[in-house]
């Protein structure tokens, strides 16, 4: 596979060489926060501050 782009990084007086490749695949990262006793995912609720419902997504501005 040839490099889309390639050229050298610079640090001061250090060149680093650079070699740039197009993506061969799209991967998705999910990153969960977890509670820091029991190690288990926390959720986020959307609640209206004035009546303390649950919004959906969809109503939100």
């Amino acid at each position: 596979m040839r490099p889309v782009w390639s050229g050298t990084v610079s640090f001061g007086l250090v060149n680093f060489p650079v070699k740039m490749y197009s993506a061969s695949h799209s991967h998705t990262l999910n990153l969960d926060l977890l509670s820091k006793d029991e190690h288990c995912p926390i959720s986020f609720k959307r609640v209206c501050r004035s009546n303390e419902k649950e919004v959906p997504y969809v109503s939100i501005l």
